[in-house]
């Protein structure tokens, strides 16, 4: 999978995926640290990648814009230490993968749970 990682995600998980075989990297590799959520967003749908965040706002814009693109997954953690949240995410992308060979998603991963939205959105 091609991830684009927010600025509130630890560089470690960048290398953690890159580890598992994913093409990851973070905003401010290729876009300002200060760019917008839209900005990112569009770089995401532009290039096919899928955000990795702690911030709703992302699926928020989705939502509310109507869009079918690009993925976005939200981590509604308790715990945001890297361990923590490496290990939910290996447990989490195999059944991420699955749901993306369908259609473009909004996953939201907690401690117990994956959740996933096809989109666009629908009311």
């Amino acid at each position: 999978m091609r991830f684009i990682l927010d600025m509130n995600v630890s560089p470690l998980t960048v290398t953690f995926l890159q580890q598992h075989a994913h093409d990851a990297l973070r905003v401010s590799t290729v876009l300002p640290q200060s760019a917008s959520d839209s900005a990112i967003l569009e770089y995401a749908r532009t290039e096919n990648r899928f955000v990795l965040t702690n911030d709703l706002d992302f699926s928020d814009l989705i939502a509310l814009n109507n869009h079918s693109s690009p993925s976005v997954l939200t981590l509604r953690l308790s715990q945001i230490d890297p361990e923590t949240i490496h290990s939910l995410l290996l447990r989490a992308l195999p059944s991420m993968q699955a749901a993306m060979a369908e259609s473009q998603i909004i996953a939201t991963l907690t401690e117990k749970s994956l959740r996933l939205r096809t989109l666009p959105i629908r009311p």
